[in-house]
């Protein structure tokens, strides 16, 4: 893990995204414990351009999103086993919070500064035009 701390700003955190067993149960909680929503759901979401850890990936994710205050709030469901962050957090044993997103201004900058502090790419793809890209910043 590279030892220098990440400068401020790199952009307020936006969105805190979920990984679960059950999209249903999940929305339901979400919807009717926490009070957050409305959902919007997108069953077999098209992720473009898909690269795990390097190498090609073809992940099927079913995801909800939807708001808690100013937050977005994305709930991940697994379609497949394809090799994808998602498949590695699961395959550890573990659900829930999987990734914080962040809406820098300038992304290509704050990607580039990502990289040159040694956090290295663990997923990237495109959806809806829109490029993203998920540094591992797990130790």
């Amino acid at each position: 893990m590279p030892e220098q701390i990440l400068p401020p700003p790199l952009g307020t955190v936006s969105q805190v995204a979920y990984v679960v067993s059950d999209m249903e149960r999940a929305l339901e909680y979400w919807i009717d414990v926490i009070k957050a929503g409305p959902f919007f759901l997108f069953e077999h979401a098209l992720l473009d351009n898909q690269r795990y850890r390097g190498g090609a990936s073809d992940v099927d994710v079913t995801l909800a999103v939807g708001n808690s205050g100013d937050t977005q709030i994305e709930l991940i469901y697994c379609e497949n086993d394809a090799p994808s962050v998602y498949k590695e957090f699961l395959d550890a044993g573990r659900l829930g919070v999987h990734h914080i997103g962040l809406m820098p201004e300038d992304y290509p900058s704050t990607c580039e500064l990502y990289r040159s502090l040694g956090f290295e790419v663990a997923f990237e793809c495109a959806i809806g035009g829109t490029d993203l890209v998920y540094f591992d910043t797990v130790d």
